[in-house]
């Protein structure tokens, strides 16, 4: 069975009975393993259904009938059509380090922010190596240097690359999907 916690988005597979209960070792949230529900499907399907219809007749009605409420509902409306990423990423020059046996090494660093108004789970990120056409040459999976954000937030990270390779020339760094 796989689970995804639904607080930091760490996966786990896992052999759990419906119902049990574990702890995420990244951030301590209890995950439950999802009950399989065969009956009652139809009828849950069928009360969203309900709800969401019973929502947009109500709406269409409001907004005919009181004008002002549908200048209010379509100011609303454009401004939650901007997304805002809950985390970003920001990567600053990357460094090159030559060590005492000659190899050099990449240091890539950067900060990730917490954008959103709550508090935030940072998944693992993917560093990418890539040529000049920004083709993928190599990624590397790297864990953050914190679990979780705060409202507002932000950490610094700092990841040492071997040797990138003579077609490398670029550093790319995003979040796990």
């Amino acid at each position: 069975m796989k689970l995804t916690c639904p607080f930091c988005q760490t996966e786990y597979s896992a052999d759990m009975t419906p119902g049990q209960r574990a702890i995420c070792v990244c951030c301590g949230h209890i995950l439950v393993a999802p009950r399989k529900t065969k009956t009652g499907f139809l009828l849950w399907l069928a009360a969203i259904c309900l709800v969401l219809s019973a929502t947009i007749f109500i709406t269409v009605a409001a907004m005919q009938h009181w004008p002002r409420l549908n200048q209010i509902t379509e100011r609303w409306l454009s401004s939650s059509r901007r997304p805002v990423a809950a985390l970003t990423v920001e990567v600053a020059p990357v460094q090159i380090i030559v060590g005492d046996t000659g190899n050099a090494y990449w240091v890539v660093s950067g900060r990730i922010v917490n954008n959103s108004e709550n508090l935030q789970g940072i998944p693992d990120l993917i560093v990418s190596k890539r040529n000049d056409a920004g083709d993928t040459i190599s990624t590397q999976r790297v864990s953050p240097p914190i679990p979780v954000l705060a409202v507002g937030e932000s950490t610094q990270f700092r990841y040492t690359l071997a040797t990138p390779g003579p077609d490398a020339k670029q550093i790319a760094v995003e979040f796990v999907r």
